[in-house]
C-alpha cells in the first residue's frame, strides 16, 4: 500500500454509515480497504454493494482460555500471520476505527500500526459515550485479571477494565491518535438503502428487530413465549409483520413460521427505508433509536414486555435506548398498551 491508503476497521453494524461516508468521500483519492472484524453479516452487506475496493477482509475473532495453551499459542500465531499478510508493508496510511471497547482483535492490529510513524490513526466515536452509563470501578477480580493476562499474551496490550460490563477497554490515552466525535450523515443510509421485495403483501407493514434472547439482560424461560404473543397480536389485527434479525445472532427459530418475510440478518437496520412501514418495534437493538430520532415512522421499544435477569443490565438498556434516540424513545409498558397501538394504525 502507498501514501493514498485508506484503512477502515467495521467493528460492528453501527459503525456502517461512518465506513460508507469515508468511502464515498475517499473513493476517488484513495485506494480503500475495509478489515471487517467479527460480524460477518457486514461484511455479506459490503459485498453487496459492490464497492471499488484495494481489499474486503472478514477477520472471526475467537474466544481464548488459559486452559489450553496451545490454543492460545495458536492464536497469537494467526494475529501475526494476519499483520504479515494485511498490514506489515503498508508504508503511509491513514486509518479508521470505532470503539474502544470489547474489541481485541482490532486494537492488536491499530496497536501495531501505530508503531509506523507514517500511519496517521483516527477514533471517530459515535455510540463509545454509552460508557457513561456504566459505573466505573478500579477493582478487578482475579477472573478479569486473567482474562487481560490472555489478552496481554495475545497482543502486548495492556488493557483496562475501569467498566466490567465492557471489557476489555483499549487505552487510546497510550497511543498518538486523535479522536473524533461524529454525526450520522443521513444521505449515505437513502443512498444505499436496502432494496426489499415484498412490496405486494398486504398492509399494514410491522417492522420488528429481533434476535435469541439475550440471557445477561433478559429471563430466558419467558423471552420466546413473550415474542410470540407480541407478533399473534399484530397478525391478529391483519398486520403484515415484517422480521428483522439480529445481523450476527439472526432470528429465533420461534419467530421464523410467524413473519411474513424476513429481511437477511445482513442488511444494517438503519439502511432499511422507513417510508415503506406503518409501524416499527424492537427491543434493546440501538438502530429503533434511529428512527425514533430521525425519522416519521411510529417506534417503540418493547423492552419493559419482557422479564429480565439482571436489573442492572436491564436498567443501562433502557437508559441507552433514550442517551441513543435524544430521549425521543417511545417504550410500550404493556400488551394492553400495545394493543392499543396496534389499533390506532
Amino acid at each position: 500500500m502507498n501514501q493514498d491508503a485508506l484503512i477502515i476497521f467495521c467493528q460492528a453494524p453501527a459503525d456502517m454509515p461512518y465506513v460508507l461516508d469515508l468511502y464515498d468521500i475517499n473513493k476517488e483519492k484513495k485506494k480503500i480497504s475495509i478489515f471487517v472484524i467479527n460480524v460477518e453479516g457486514m461484511y455479506k452487506f459490503l459485498i453487496s454493494l459492490n464497492l471499488k475496493l484495494n481489499q474486503l477482509v472478514f477477520i472471526p475473532s475467537y474466544f481464548i482460555s488459559l486452559n489450553k495453551m496451545s490454543l492460545l499459542i495458536k492464536e497469537r500465531r494467526r494475529i501475526n500471520n494476519l499483520w504479515k499478510k494485511y498490514f506489515i508493508e503498508i508504508k503511509h496510511a491513514e486509518v479508521f476505527f470505532f470503539s474502544k471497547f470489547e474489541d481485541w482483535l482490532t486494537s492488536a492490529f491499530i496497536h501495531k500500526l501505530s508503531k509506523n510513524r507514517m500511519v496517521a490513526i483516527n477514533y471517530l466515536n459515535h455510540y463509545d459515550n454509552s460508557s457513561s452509563l456504566y459505573i466505573k470501578s478500579n477493582y478487578i477480580s482475579f477472573k478479569h485479571k486473567i482474562y487481560l493476562l490472555i489478552l496481554e499474551l495475545l497482543t502486548d496490550i495492556r488493557f483496562k477494565v475501569e467498566i466490567k460490563e465492557k471489557t476489555p477497554e483499549f487505552p487510546i490515552e497510550n497511543y498518538n491518535i486523535k479522536i473524533f466525535n461524529v454525526e450520522k450523515k443521513l444521505e449515505i443510509l437513502s443512498k444505499y438503502k436496502a432494496k426489499l421485495d415484498f412490496i405486494n403483501i398486504k398492509n399494514p407493514y410491522l417492522l420488528i428487530f429481533v434476535s435469541p434472547c439475550e440471557s445477561k439482560i433478559f429471563n430466558p424461560i419467558f423471552f420466546d413465549a413473550q415474542l410470540i404473543n407480541v407478533i399473534e397480536l399484530f397478525k391478529e389485527k391483519k398486520y403484515s409483520v415484517i422480521v428483522k434479525g439480529h445481523p450476527r445472532l439472526g432470528i429465533p427459530k420461534s419467530i421464523k413460521e410467524l413473519a411474513d418475510y424476513i429481511i437477511p440478518s445482513y442488511i444494517p437496520g438503519e439502511f432499511i427505508d422507513p417510508a415503506i412501514f406503518n409501524l416499527c418495534l424492537g427491543l434493546e437493538t440501538v438502530t429503533i433509536c434511529h428512527f425514533s430520532k430521525n425519522t416519521n415512522l411510529p417506534t417503540y421499544s418493547i423492552i419493559n414486555l419482557f422479564p429480565y435477569s439482571n436489573k442492572k443490565t436491564y436498567d443501562i438498556n433502557i437508559n441507552y435506548l433514550k442517551q441513543q434516540s435524544n430521549d425521543k424513545m417511545s417504550f410500550c409498558n404493556s400488551i394492553e398498551e400495545l394493543n392499543e397501538i396496534a389499533s390506532k394504525i
